[in-house]
């Protein structure tokens, strides 16, 4: 195997890694985020911020100012995390997690106006590992060159994501 062949492998490597962690910042199949994006009241569908080990940001678009709440099943509790104000943009901070687990939540907005899914196992939280806990991840730098149609390139490379 001569340079070409390395350097072949490395990009190879290089870019299951980014995949991989853009699958693990998404947290949201595409499929999902397109079933809500695509219901006309999600104009950017809910995607996970700041993760930690007890505490994630859920964040979304509306095409209409409402209210908005994230619903977030820890144990056999269900827990509200309400947005302070009327407004398309909402990111709802939700509290009291344990490190290394998987938390289902849904949103909810206008008082069931618009909402994700009843029951789309999806949308889910998984907070950080503890300190000095091993993990995985990939980044995926995301250029967007200008307005033309690089979207299409973006949504094969998730759909390629979602399949490693």
């Amino acid at each position: 195997m001569g340079i070409r062949g390395a350097s072949r492998g490395i990009r190879q490597q290089a870019v299951i890694l980014l995949l991989g962690l853009w699958c693990l910042v998404l947290s949201v199949p595409a499929a999902a985020a397109d079933e809500a994006a695509d219901s006309g009241a999600f104009v950017i569908a809910p995607y996970l911020v700041a993760v930690t080990g007890d505490s994630a940001t859920v964040a979304f678009h509306l095409s209409e100012p409402l209210v908005a709440a994230v619903q977030v099943q820890v144990g056999d509790e269900l827990r509200r995390f309400v947005s302070s104000e009327v407004g398309q943009v909402h990111f709802v901070r939700v509290t009291g997690l344990e490190p290394g687990q998987v938390y289902p939540y849904a949103v909810d907005c206008g008082d069931g106006v618009v909402r994700t899914p009843p029951g789309d196992s999806s949308y889910q939280i998984r907070t950080a590992n503890r300190p000095g806990e091993s993990f995985t991840f990939t980044a995926y730098g995301d250029p967007r060159p200008g307005d033309n149609q690089t979207h299409h390139h973006h949504r094969r490379v998730v759909e390629q994501m979602v399949l490693v």
